[in-house]
């Protein structure tokens, strides 16, 4: 089997751990990158890269696109190159691109809730004569449409931090979130429609309320139990994802919330604290995908 993986050039743990457990299967594996692509459409999609037509691989794992001004760009040359490769091919993640090219963080809230998947109380604000002060509890989280591993999340004490953090991207690129305090969530892996036997359980700094690993939350593996594994696999459905992170946090009475899903999600921090291979979850998810399309 010969494997493309496309990703930012920034992002190298996921690509090179696939490509380490592909070769250790005895497939190959090439890591290229969404900015050296050239998309030409005519008649047909034609996808260049260093001046020459790609060939076809056996199977292709499509990374994050990323934020920035080049996010759009790259999540657009993602699609591309779903239509490019053969149907007969499989694509990670072909149905949840086509269906969402770019999912926000209050679309995924809308999907979910139409699905009955539990979400923390949240609100948005086209501007900011229509904000009902009195309705709103501080302190709140605010984040941004876009932004992952923690980035573009912030703690609201109060009326006039608010209005000062929302004139970097204007009020309606925010969602605000009723903030819950136990400093602790859970990330569960799906891949081909089934959660991994193991989540990571994430822990804010004292002091601190983000929980993400890149942001310097502790991290441990625990079981996965049937409440997690319920919502999470239900949220991977809904957004047609063959591959993500699904987090999931609890309120002080015990009550779960699904937080985001992450089509992309990074899984350095899962392999260390869980002892899970991600990378070789993946690369036989492919094997079976590539039978079934044989």
């Amino acid at each position: 089997m010969r494997i493309h993986i496309f990703s930012k050039s920034t992002e190298h743990y996921a690509p090179g751990r696939i490509t380490e457990e592909a070769h250790l299967l005895g497939h190959s594996a090439e890591n290229l990158f969404y900015k050296d692509l050239v998309v030409g459409i005519t008649n047909k999609v034609r996808v260049l890269m260093h001046g020459k037509s790609l060939e076809m691989p056996s199977a292709v794992v499509l990374r994050v696109s990323g934020a920035g001004l080049v996010g759009p760009l790259f999540a657009y040359q993602r699609v591309a190159l779903i239509n490019y490769y053969s149907k007969s091919i499989p694509v990670m993640n072909r149905e949840t691109y086509i269906s969402w090219i770019r999912l926000n963080k209050l679309e995924q809230h809308y999907d979910m809730v139409r699905s009955g998947i539990p979400v923390v109380p949240s609100v948005s604000f086209s501007s900011e004569e229509v904000i009902d002060w009195d309705k709103l509890e501080f302190p709140l989280i605010a984040k941004t449409s876009f932004g992952s591993s923690g980035q573009g999340v912030f703690k609201i004490e109060n009326k006039d931090e608010l209005l000062t953090k929302v004139k970097e991207k204007g009020i309606s690129n925010y969602l605000f979130q009723k903030m819950l305090t136990t400093r602790q969530d859970y990330r569960v892996i799906v891949i081909g429609g089934k959660a991994l036997p193991k989540v990571m359980k994430k822990t804010a700094q004292e002091g601190e309320f983000l929980t993400n690993f890149a942001r310097g939350g502790a991290v441990q593996g625990v079981p996965l139990n049937s409440q997690m594994q319920d919502l999470a696999e239900r949220t991977a459905k809904v957004f047609k994802a063959d591959y993500a992170g699904i987090d999931i946090m609890y309120d002080t009475e015990g009550n779960p919330y699904v937080l985001e899903i992450n089509r992309g999600a990074q899984f350095q921090g899962f392999e260390e604290s869980t002892g899970i291979n991600v990378a070789r979850e993946i690369v036989q998810y492919l094997e079976r995908q590539t039978r079934l399309s044989k």
